[in-house]
């Protein structure tokens, strides 16, 4: 089943940080270094529809619109 899109919820200590669950903290340092989150992410891009179709994925955390926290927002592009 695939969905047009999805959206994540979530809060952190920093900026440029998501907190998944209690220890599941993604950061640019740690993400494609952590096996679990590249595939928790792969397989959530895999139920929503290509961007071509409309899909996306939001995001919905305290972030910033400069710096290292757009680095880490275009990180993501699933």
């Amino acid at each position: 089943m695939c969905f047009r899109s999805v959206g994540i919820f979530t809060q952190s200590s920093v900026p440029w940080e998501l907190r998944l669950v209690l220890d599941a903290i993604v950061s640019i340092d740690n993400f494609a270094n952590t096996p679990e989150f590249v595939h928790f992410f792969h397989v959530l891009a895999g139920h929503v529809l290509d961007p071509a179709d409309g899909g996306h994925i939001d995001f919905f955390l305290p972030l910033g619109s400069c710096g290292q926290r757009l680095r880490f927002l275009r990180h993501f592009n699933i």
